[in-house]
């Protein structure tokens, strides 16, 4: 894996520790090898170490110059769409680190919120003594911190921490194990490990005389007014849809190293089709199907594919493909991470990589983008229910379908009853309700051990309700 690693202490330290310091930089432990990895860069201030690892096809190493007699120095590691309107110049071309760099003596740490792509860095500030760490917009690109009395630990990924030559306590999170059971991950900040933490998506640290802080630099917002009309919009979506697939296309090199995860639902195939005209030709599309029919969606793909042109290939997942494949995700998780979709990926991208593509293009994302899950038009259908003025709604309708569902038992009766059972819970309850411990309560599924470690406060939906009441947004959708 590629990425960036450091260590920083809160105080002078010996030649043994600086050297150990440099040592684990130029170690980068956790990343691992590959024959396609670029080379390492690393920096070493003596009390502090920062090293990156990246592929050939990323913007990944260090630049350092000197300010007032002190040290500047930036390791950044990931891929900006926008590189060109920040440094347009030969210099920007040459040395885009360092235009970066240039960019913080100008605007401050701020500078991030400009930057378009996906990335991690961190920047040393040696005239104001202040280590700053950052992610994307969407923590495309990841960073965990561990932090003690004597230093700050920081890596891409949770083994670099974990190889640190330095002391770093290592708790089991029993909050977070319960967060895994309940919603199939591991929620930032939170990590396996109670003193490790995740940097939330479009932040920025900031390490200074042992203290860390935490600043976010942009959030999504819905609350954008539109009197344009539907069409407009449409033809406005189209364009930034193109633009976005444009824009990575010119970061990610030759046509003949791309094609696309191509399932054959609607965003998949709008992505391969964007990118077939972008292009010019037929692009390699790649697409995983399954021996039981109940699961196998392979005829979409194969009629996208059809439609496009597209040099198409195909793998089928065999139930002894899922014992192999679960060591090697195993190994490449930093926690525990329950995505059954992780095995037909696996195989989809070991495919492509088989036919020379180096990047896989997907429609992740699209239908949370565009309200295309079932369950957005599920919440609607119960939005109606609590439209009903409130007195005739609890004292007739409620009070009259419970009764003639208890008592006839029909199928149409018991429908009903579920129904106002569901939509009766406000929001963002009414989200979660499908969740584990929301159908069958802790106390019924943990030992007592476990129900005294979490505590009693611990609310499995807690962190669905924070998002929800911390989303700008007027509408429910």
């Amino acid at each position: 894996m590629s990425g960036i690693c450091g260590i920083l202490f809160n105080r002078e330290v010996d030649r043994v520790q600086s050297v150990q310091v440099e040592s684990k930089c130029h170690g980068l432990h956790g990343f691992g090898s590959a024959p396609d990895m670029g080379p390492k860069s690393v920096l070493c201030l003596g009390f502090l170490g920062f090293g990156t690892l990246g592929f050939h096809n990323h913007l990944s190493g260090i630049a350092k110059i000197t300010m007032h007699a002190q040290p500047l120095a930036l390791a950044f590691h990931g891929n900006l769409y926008n590189l060109g309107e920040l440094s347009p110049g030969k210099e920007g071309r040459t040395n885009p680190i360092e235009g970066l760099l240039n960019h913080y003596t100008k605007h401050g740490i701020g500078f991030v919120e400009r930057l378009r792509g996906e990335f991690s860095l961190t920047l040393w500030d040696g005239l104001q003594e202040a280590l700053y760490l950052a992610t994307d917009r969407f923590r495309i690109h990841s960073l965990l911190y561990y932090q003690d009395q004597d230093k700050l630990v920081f890596a891409s990924r949770m083994q670099a921490i974990l190889a640190c030559p330095f002391p770093v306590q290592r708790t089991i999170n029993p909050e977070a194990m319960m967060d895994m059971t309940s919603s199939s991950f591991i929620p930032t900040p939170k990590t396996i490990f109670q003193e490790i933490k995740k940097l939330p998506a479009g932040h920025i640290l900031t390490y200074r005389k042992g203290e860390v802080t935490l600043k976010s630099y942009w959030d999504i917002t819905f609350l954008n007014p539109s009197s344009e009309s539907v069409s407009e919009l449409s033809r406005r979506t189209k364009g930034l849809l193109r633009e976005g697939v444009e824009s990575r296309l010119r970061m990610d090199g030759k046509a003949d190293c791309i094609g696309t995860f191509l399932s054959g639902g609607v965003d998949s195939s709008t992505v391969t089709g964007v990118l077939t005209q972008l292009v010019g030709n037929p692009i390699k599309t790649f697409s995983i199907g399954f021996i039981e029919e109940r699961f196998n969606e392979i005829n979409y793909a194969r009629i996208a594919a059809g439609a496009f042109g597209a040099d198409h290939h195909e793998y089928f997942v065999t139930p002894q493909d899922v014992l192999t494949a679960i060591p090697i995700l195993l190994g490449s998780f930093d926690e525990p991470f329950a995505n059954a979709s992780a095995i037909p990926t696996y195989y989809c991208a070991k495919t492509a990589r088989e036919h020379g593509v180096e990047v896989l293009y997907a429609g992740d994302g699209g239908d949370e983008l565009f309200a295309g899950n079932r369950r957005y038009a599920t919440q609607r259908l119960f939005d109606y229910y609590r439209r009903i003025p409130r007195w005739p709604r609890e004292t007739l309708l409620r009070p009259f379908i419970f009764t003639l569902a208890d008592v006839l038992k029909w199928r149409l009766f018991m429908m009903g009853k579920k129904y106002i059972q569901r939509a009766s819970i406000p929001y963002p309850e009414r989200l979660t309700s499908y969740g584990l411990f929301n159908v069958v309560p802790m106390t019924e599924l943990l030992e007592e051990g476990m129900l005294k470690a979490i505590g009693e406060d611990y609310d499995p939906s807690g962190k669905v309700r924070d998002y929800y009441f911390q989303a700008p947004a007027k509408s429910k959708l």
